[in-house]
């Protein structure tokens, strides 16, 4: 083998021992920024933010199932209404009890005075 020939043997050799470096170099730095990328996404779930991002799904569902709702509260809102509006006021049991009493206390207001 001639001088030249073994130059362009050391020569390829080291460039490939380089560029083997290189991306030695370029995947070890991939692997710290991927396990801190890991850790960034680990402290981001585990943040108040998420929890109160996961709070406010629950309260979504929950004012959604309350409007489903709506419709059957609203006719039993007007159904108890209706029943308000069709009794009398005080029931005549009630409204003899408050006669009697209200005698009551003009007979003691009669006597009471000298």
């Amino acid at each position: 083998m001639s001088i030249q020939t073994v130059l362009q043997w050391v020569f390829i050799s080291s460039v490939l021992i380089l560029l083997d470096l290189i991306f030695l170099v370029e995947l070890r730095r991939a692997i710290r920024e991927a396990r801190q990328l890991s850790r960034r996404i680990t402290a981001l779930a585990t943040s108040p933010l998420v929890a109160q991002l996961q709070q406010s799904e629950r309260d979504i569902a929950r004012v959604s199932a309350a409007l489903d709702r709506i419709v059957e509260l609203e006719a039993r809102a007007r159904a108890a209404i209706a029943s308000i509006r069709s009794t009398p006021l005080l029931p005549p049991v009630i409204r003899g009890v408050l006669h009697a009493f209200a005698g009551e206390v003009s007979a003691f207001r009669r006597e009471a005075r000298p």
